[in-house]
Parts: C-alpha cells; sequence; structure tokens
C-alpha cells in the first residue's frame, strides 16, 4: 500500500465516524422500548381525554339543574323554546360574517364576544360552508365545534 491510498482509507473512515457521530443520536437505542413509551403516552392520554369528557358531561348537568334552581319558570321556558334554527354558511363569509348572522338569528348577544372567543380558541381558520343546526342558547363553544365540524 502507497501513501495516497492509505490517506483515502483513512479519510473514508473518518468521514463515515461523523456521519455516524451525527445520526446516531436520531435512532433509539431500542425500538421496542421507544414504542412502548409512545404507546404508554398515548393510552395515557386518552385516559385524561376519557375522564375530562366525562368531568364536562357531569359539569353541564350540575349547570342545568343550578339554573333550574335558581329560575325553575325560566328554564322551563328555555326549554320550550329549543327550536332547532339552521344557519347556512357559503363559500367566502368570515368570522365576523358569521357573528353578524349568529346575532341577527338571536343566537349570540354580542358579536365582538362571540368574534374574540372564536379568534382566542383557534375556530375562526376552521369555519365550514354548509348548513349547520343550531338552538337557542347553545354555548359559544357549542356553536363552534358545530360550524367547524369540530365535534
Amino acid at each position: 500500500m502507497n501513501k495516497a491510498n492509505v490517506r483515502a482509507f483513512s479519510l473514508g473512515m473518518l468521514f463515515v465516524t461523523f456521519l455516524l457521530a451525527l445520526l446516531l443520536p436520531f435512532f433509539p437505542e431500542n425500538d421496542s422500548e421507544a414504542k412502548r413509551t409512545n404507546e404508554q403516552a398515548l393510552q395515557e392520554a386518552e385516559e385524561k381525554i376519557s375522564h375530562l369528557q366525562k368531568t364536562i358531561a357531569q359539569l353541564e348537568k350540575e349547570k342545568q339543574q343550578l339554573e333550574k334552581q335558581i329560575n325553575p319558570q325560566d328554564a322551563e321556558h328555555k326549554e320550550e323554546k329549543q327550536d332547532p334554527v339552521p344557519l347556512e354558511i357559503v363559500a367566502g363569509m368570515t368570522n365576523d360574517d358569521v357573528a353578524e348572522l349568529l346575532r341577527r338569528k338571536n343566537l349570540i348577544d354580542s358579536e365582538q364576544e362571540f368574534k374574540q372567543f372564536m379568534i382566542t380558541e383557534g375556530y375562526d381558520r376552521k369555519i365550514q360552508i354548509g348548513i349547520h343546526i343550531l338552538y337557542p342558547n347553545m354555548s359559544y363553544d357549542s356553536i363552534a365545534r358545530t360550524i367547524t365540524n369540530s365535534q
């Protein structure tokens, strides 16, 4: 072997060493451990979501009961007015247009509050065209989930 061959071999080995040193941290040591960790995290997240959904349902029931206790006549009157209200959203409508339409149909009290809620919660860019069925006294969140198909 001559000097040029030894140098070329050495440079090749050096290049491969640097390449491995750079790429090795991106590959987990044991794929089954990484999968198990991801699966455990996913399972824990699903359990938390399930628990939160149950809590939300329970709190909504408690809220309805408290509203009935505060003013039973009002609660009965509200339940009678639960007729569906169709809301048609056409292509090109903005968050402002939807808020104005909701106000005109008496589904919300304040356009500005609803627009701010939509922006804050990230629903303003997810509005879907079509006819959506809404009900009086729906919360902003329920309306937003309905018109963005985020059920």
